[in-house]
């Protein structure tokens, strides 16, 4: 068995790294490399969620013709809803009847145009209408968020910040998300990781670009970035309403804060992840909702093991505890 850690037995172990991906690196960019997202056959319905401030979310709705479940599947850091992560995740729910929702936060995919602010990992208010969405569209069965990468911080945050206001949400599982900001900060940054760095950082600039209403002095600030967490200083911290990016990773670490989740909580991680370490996740003891598995091998959201994409399977066979 594959696993380093696993609070949960009667879950489907990690079957250990598929050849010839081995290899955090290459576990995490196997969909990228080979362009192997799968294709939804079920059509869906664009949904259209308006919020407080003006701005507006959008996300993708597949629904069965009787769904036993429903699945909100959150995308991370440069996604959107057509990110492979979440077409694995769709694909495998909608094969065993759950409805499925695909989200696209504040600036990914089409809420671009309709988001004058982009997503961070203290976005977990935005994840509220997406629940209340689901729970009147689906009101008798079990709900489950599943959140990738910073949308699982941010559903974390979710979670910490606004515990009663969840509704008919049953359970959140997060996959590689990084707990502790500052650490996952210097991590992602260490040299081996600046193609990771450059890549992010090109996306990260053309979606902050896009925003209306930047001033030529922001422009001209986010033209000088050279990193993540310098773009964090100058962009997603202030745009957060934080002094610089020590105080918003300070705000946006969860590590601490997870003792008490209002709802059952499953964290799934890969312990050769190079972008995210799982040091915060080793530190946390079982306890009452809160579950932790962590695989010897699998890359950053990555998992493939001689049986496929091991994410949908062993997330589905969590899911069917809340079933009944």
């Amino acid at each position: 068995m594959a696993m380093i850690r696993h609070d949960i037995p009667n879950l489907p172990p990690f079957r250990g790294e598929a050849l010839p991906w081995i290899g955090g690196d290459l576990q995490t960019l196997k969909s990228t490399i080979l362009g192997d997202a799968p294709r939804l056959s079920q059509q869906g319905e664009m949904l259209t969620l308006p919020l407080e401030d003006g701005d507006a979310l959008t996300a993708m709705l597949h629904r069965p013709l009787e769904a036993k479940g429903v699945f909100i599947i959150i995308h991370g850091l440069t996604g959107c809803m057509d990110s492979h992560h979440v077409l694995q995740m769709a694909k495998a729910g909608l094969a065993q009847s759950y409805a499925v929702l695909r989200v696209n936060m504040r600036g990914a995919g089409p809420s671009a145009s309709l988001s004058r602010r982009r997503y961070s990992a203290k976005s977990g208010a935005d994840l509220l209408p997406f629940i209340r969405a689901m729970e009147q569209a689906f009101p008798d069965v079990p709900m489950m968020m599943v959140a990738h990468s910073i949308g699982g911080a941010a559903a974390l945050n979710m979670m910490v910040d606004h515990g009663d206001e969840l509704g008919g949400l049953n359970a959140l599982a997060v996959v590689a998300a990084p707990l502790d900001l500052h650490d996952a900060s210097t991590r992602f940054h260490h040299p081996r990781n600046q193609p990771y760095v450059q890549y992010m950082l090109k996306r990260l600039k053309a979606m902050a670009m896009a925003m209306p209403d930047l001033t030529p002095e922001q422009k001209a600030l986010i033209k000088t970035c050279r990193s993540i967490r310098q773009f964090d200083d100058v962009m997603t911290a202030p745009m957060m309403g934080f002094q610089n990016a020590d105080d918003y990773y300070t705000a946006g670490s969860t590590h601490q804060k997870l003792d008490h989740p209002q709802r059952p909580l499953l964290l799934i991680h890969g312990d050769n992840d190079s972008l995210v370490g799982d040091g915060a996740l080793r530190a946390l003891p079982p306890m009452k909702n809160r579950s932790v598995l962590i695989s010897r091998g699998g890359g950053h959201v990555g998992f493939h093991d001689d049986q496929g994409p091991w994410l949908p399977r062993v997330i589905l066979a969590w899911m069917k505890s809340f079933q009944g």
